[in-house]
């Protein structure tokens, strides 16, 4: 079982660590991934996890705020488009520089 990192957090070189993990595994992998769009769906869709709950009556508290701030986020929402180009810019790992400490083995 990979949970994200493998693929989120090794690009450009995500296709090699797959490879390897399937090669590694010799049967089944199972992938658990985050968006590489990262904060930028939230910066285009102020409702983009609440549109997906199915059970808005469950006790979990993000659940719960998720619900009861949904109007909220709708009325106030703004596009803010300097964000949104930050991001396309930047890429969600910061940029080159992260992108060579990861390449380097490291984190940020």
């Amino acid at each position: 079982m990979s949970f994200d990192a493998p693929i989120s957090y090794t690009y450009p070189n995500q296709n090699q660590v797959i490879g390897n993990l399937v090669r590694m595994t010799k049967k089944r992998v199972a992938f658990s991934v985050s968006s590489r769009l990262g904060t930028l769906p939230y910066l285009c869709n102020p409702v983009q996890k609440t549109q997906f709950i199915l059970d808005e009556k469950c006790e979990d508290p993000f659940v719960q705020w998720s619900v009861a701030n949904r109007e909220k986020m709708i009325r106030d929402f703004r596009f803010d488009r300097q964000n949104a180009e930050k991001v396309m810019a930047d890429g969600l790992l910061g940029g080159q520089q992260e992108i060579e400490e990861y390449d380097a083995g490291n984190g940020p």
